[in-house]
């Protein structure tokens, strides 16, 4: 009965509103009800329902002309949709075209003041609103908005606007139910505060800008906070949704500039102010990018009470932001990645890829020369980061905590960072750093000590890699680590050399390079922990706890570090020469070139490795180019194949492309430590076309004879067979390892081996 009666009066208040419904129009022709904005906006408030204003040029001569010296003050109680690009007012749809709402010349006042009452809905559409002018301290300069309604904008403009605070729009709250929507195609560019909030000051209201293809940008705050947006809980407290795709692949907020929190500033006292950022589109992620701050904040400053200002992002990347302190996040609540903090709206992570991260941030002073951390807390904080990673960024510091604080990295992996101080640093107070499958590693840090915790610090190493080598794992001024199932490079500082949950072995990354930090199937970390209930994804949202086959369990299924590996297959690395030829070991300098117009596996036309030597060799001359050492996880029998091309034709004799293999028990890291205890030869092709043997080299590893340190180097070797004077040529793809019960046929879809 209720939902029935509900529908009929419902449908009531919606014919009684169209039965009030008006359209007005603004412009110069004489269809036009109105020549001004204001005018029309004030015969829609005294006219019950719904109204839509159209606006048309106020030049009839030139339909692109601008409104100017405008200064518009409205009040709206019901909705009222103001919608630009109309050439004339006997149009009855807009063209998309903006108009210009010009607020140049004139009182210095801002371009539209507008409050919108309790229940009341203003839309603003297809409208440029610019050179805004609020003098002195005023707020607004595009767009001063207030009142307990809502302002909604889509696909419009608000530039070159000045204020005191909130440069192009102010929305100021003055009741629960205010709401600033930043909807579809919105754009915020190139404006100004004296003091606060260039772009836009969210005071005490609700704001969402999650539509796509709208974004802040190039807006200045230069003494005060937030370049791009401020969200200020003075009085109320204040909300802002922030998840649109933004410009191309740029971000929501990018190159904006402040004293402190050059994109955005979250300050709130005894209010909550909290800023909610999550990624809609895995094509383009929510991005805060390329701002600058003077002081500190250079992404993100969260301000002074730190129980009421808190970040909470999904899928979220700050990157290329500077500031002398706090590159990327300056203190507060901070919660990445998290579970119980996850905003509303935000997707899945995306898949064999991070959920997120904090790159390429400088905490640099106006001389280029690090000063600070990248991320900085003070007292009585916590910080969450969860399957993201630090990746590129330059400072004194990653991360330095002053005061008693929390903070807690989980499947995080922190690499190819630049410190010029001690990489992590917890100082003054009782403070709590854990790590729980991370991996720090390949970082320049200037310090003899990669942690840092001081002054009753206290920390927790759960299935970690830290990998520095050449460095002091940890300095601690407080009480012991609590350990489980760590490696790394340096344990005396970590355990005093004898506790059974420390190690020191090489964690055989794949590519550290170029940046890949995930495990080689041989290596230890691989198959060393038990399961961890409840936790069941890693940094790149692989299925943690991946058993992998002939793979020996130290404590259980659980890898070390970051990045779980999924498959035990590829052992060869590269193995198709799609990029380049990297991973492969020269072994004769000059001869080996990847071939971008011949490839039989890969990507189409990816290319493969030509082997070229120098003319005139001498009939079984061998040149053995490049070469790789491979680990072997565990016992078994290795079978070997590949494709090759070699010169001969059904006539001649050619050179041949071959696989040479030696096997050692005991060959260390570099495969290269005493004699072979067995190799051989495989020939691939001699004939003038890609073939792959029907039937691979078989090498047989007894559980007798396999170790850690067992492996299989494998080396690429063009043999000279043909007409004396001619090089001696080869080619190379998809050279393969494989052993019995291994996943081969799930090998080429794992990315990133």
């Amino acid at each position: 009965m209720f939902l029935r009666y509900g529908f009929v009066l419902f449908a009531s208040i919606l014919s009684s509103a169209a039965a009030h419904a008006a359209i007005y129009t603004v412009g110069a022709d004489s269809a036009c009800n109105f020549t001004g904005i204001g005018a029309a906006a004030a015969a829609a408030e005294a006219n019950p329902g719904a109204d839509t204003i159209h606006v048309a040029s106020p030049d009839v001569a030139d339909p692109n002309a601008p409104y100017t010296n405008q200064a518009i003050v409205f009040t709206a109680s019901e909705e009222l949709d103001i919608v630009g690009g109309f050439a004339n007012c006997s149009q009855a749809a807009s063209t998309g075209s903006h108009t210009i709402i010009d607020g140049a010349g004139g009182i210095t006042d801002p371009v539209l003041r507008i409050t919108v009452n309790t229940g009341g809905l203003v839309k603003l559409s297809y409208l440029t609103i610019q050179h805004g002018d609020e003098d002195g301290s005023g707020k607004g300069g595009g767009i001063y908005f207030t009142g307990n309604g809502i302002l909604e904008l889509n696909h419009a403009t608000v530039t070159q606007n000045t204020a005191g605070s909130g440069g192009g729009i102010y929305a100021q709250g003055t009741g629960a139910d205010t709401e600033l929507v930043i909807g579809e195609d919105v754009t915020i560019v190139g404006n100004t505060a004296r003091i606060d909030g260039g772009g836009i000051v969210n005071d005490g209201t609700e704001m969402t800008m999650t539509q796509p293809d709208s974004y802040i940008a190039s807006n200045h705050a230069p003494n005060g906070y937030g370049g791009g947006l401020l969200v200020k809980a003075d009085v109320r407290d204040a909300y802002t949704y922030l998840g649109s795709s933004g410009f191309g692949n740029l971000g929501p907020v990018y190159l904006n500039d402040a004293r402190q929190g050059g994109g955005v500033a979250v300050l709130g006292s005894n209010q909550r102010a909290e800023l909610k950022l999550f990624t809609t589109d895995l094509a383009r992620p929510v991005r805060i990018k390329g701002n600058t701050a003077s002081v500190e904040g250079g992404g993100i400053y969260l301000g002074p009470a730190a129980a009421t200002r808190v970040l909470s992002a999904w899928g979220v990347w700050i990157e290329d932001n500077i500031a002398p302190h706090s590159a990327a996040i300056h203190t507060g609540q901070i919660y990445f990645n998290d579970p119980a903090n996850r905003p509303l709206g935000a997707i899945d992570c995306p898949i064999r890829a991070p959920c997120g991260g904090i790159v390429r941030n400088a905490a640099i002073d106006g001389a280029s020369q690090p000063v600070g951390g990248i991320v900085e807390i003070t007292h009585n904080e916590s910080v969450f980061f969860n399957r993201m990673t630090f990746e590129g960024n330059i400072g004194k510091y990653l991360f330095y905590g002053d005061g008693p604080s929390f903070f807690s990295m989980h499947n995080v992996a922190i690499t190819d960072n630049t410190a010029s101080g001690s990489l992590i640093v917890a100082e003054n107070g009782s403070n709590a750093l854990r790590f729980k499958n991370t991996t720090i590693a390949g970082n320049a840090i200037g310090d003899n000590t990669v942690l840092r915790l001081g002054n009753g610090g206290q920390g927790t190493l759960h299935r970690t890699i830290i990998w520095q080598p050449g460095k002091t794992t940890v300095h601690l001024n407080g009480d012991p680590l609590d350990l489980l199932d760590d490696m790394v490079s340096e344990r005396d500082s970590v355990d005093g050399g004898n506790s059974p949950n420390v190690t020191v072995l090489d964690p055989r990354f794949v590519d550290p390079e170029h940046g890949d930090y995930s495990l080689r199937a041989a290596s230890p970390a691989v198959d060393y922990s038990a399961v961890v209930p409840g936790d069941a994804a890693d940094l790149n949202s692989n299925p943690r706890d991946a058993d992998l086959p002939i793979v020996q369990n130290v404590h259980g299924p659980r890898d070390l570090g970051a990045i779980e590996r999924p498959l035990l297959q590829p052992l060869v690395l590269n193995s198709d020469f799609d990029a380049d030829l990297r991973l492969w070991n020269t072994a004769i300098a000059g001869i080996a070139t990847l071939d971008t117009t011949r490839n039989v596996t890969g990507a189409a036309g990816s290319g493969s490795v030509h082997i070229s030597s120098p003319a005139n060799a001498v009939p079984g001359t061998r040149f053995g180019a490049l070469v790789q050492c491979v680990h072997l996880p565990g016992p078994g029998v290795y079978s070997l194949n590949g494709w090759g091309h070699g010169t001969g034709t059904m006539v001649t004799a050619g050179d041949i492309a071959e696989l040479y293999w030696e096997y050692r028990k005991n060959g260390a890291e570099g495969c290269t430590v005493g004699a072979p205890n067995a190799s051989g030869t495989k020939i691939l092709s001699s004939g003038n076309s890609w073939s792959r043997p029907a039937s691979p080299a078989l090498i047989t590893v007894s559980a007798q004879d396999w170790t850690s340190m067992s492996s299989i180097a494998v080396t690429l070797v063009a043999e000279e067979n043909g007409a004396s004077g001619a090089p001696t040529n080869a080619w190379f793809d998809g050279i393969t390892l494989n052993v019995g019960g291994d996943d081969a046929i799930f090998a080429n879809g794992f990315d990133g081996m």
